[in-house]
């Protein structure tokens, strides 16, 4: 998940974000995920794993215990 707040000014007419480092994030970004995606297809075992994404903060009951 990404947010942008401010997107309306964010944005050129075209669509596209005026902030080039912003841009470059979010390509890396979804690149980091695509590739994700692509050992969670290749690697069963990944399935079993717990994967943490983006700084996401998981709760309690999905904690890893190791």
């Amino acid at each position: 998940m990404f947010s942008l707040v401010s997107a309306h000014e964010s944005l050129d007419a075209g669509g596209n974000l005026k902030n080039e480092t912003l841009a470059i994030q979010i390509q890396d970004n979804m690149v980091a995920f695509m590739n994700l995606v692509e050992a969670y297809k290749q690697y069963p075992c990944i399935k079993k794993a717990l994967v943490e994404f983006m700084g996401e903060k998981p709760a309690k009951e999905t904690e890893q215990v190791e």
